[in-house]
């Protein structure tokens, strides 16, 4: 299972900040696939997050182009409004299709971005096979790379908080940099 270190409490949460969810719940898929060759059912709550994420982004909180911005699922029980008669069978099939499409492009990412980094991944797949468990700053430690307040300590904004994972706060950091230079 993968798990990530706890952001502050949010209440909102854009499209970006969402996918990149979804990146992170495939990556134990992804490396799976990568390392073995084979796939195990060891990622089925990851792929479960990951399922409901993208179904709740198209289905409920009016993330996808082509379903548009209404609701076809029930809140509380995550149950399609087809369920109740509400939704047509045409639009509860274009809602799969999206959400199918959102997990598939997420797959493709997260196996190109772990195939470009392969040798962080096989350092940190040893890693866990030697000890089990790693935690945060010895995981950032075995795959060389640095941990989300060391990545831009030297931005004109500051270094970014610790705990925050979200790729919109790096992406405006790296872009501070940029634009600083």
């Amino acid at each position: 299972m993968t798990l990530s270190a706890p952001e502050t409490d949010r209440f909102s949460y854009d499209r970006r900040y969402l996918l990149s969810k979804i990146n992170v719940a495939l990556g134990g898929r992804v490396a799976e696939e990568l390392v073995f060759d084979d796939i195990t059912t060891g990622a089925q709550n990851d792929i479960k997050e990951a399922t409901m994420l993208a179904r709740n982004m198209v289905g409920l909180w009016g993330m996808s182009d082509v379903i548009g911005p209404i609701t076809v699922i029930i809140e509380d029980d995550g149950l399609p409004l087809s369920a109740l008669g509400d939704v047509s069978p045409v639009t509860q099939q274009l809602v799969d299709e999206e959400v199918r499409h959102l997990i598939e492009q997420a797959h493709e990412q997260v196996t190109q971005l772990m195939s470009s980094n392969r040798e962080k991944l096989d350092a940190l797949a040893q890693a866990l096979l030697d000890r089990e468990t790693l935690d945060q700053d010895e995981a950032y430690a075995v795959a060389s790379i640095k941990a989300p307040g060391e990545v831009c300590a030297d931005s004109p904004r500051g270094p970014v908080p610790d705990g925050v994972q979200s790729h919109a706060v790096l992406n405006r950091c790296h872009a501070a940099d940029a634009s600083a230079r």
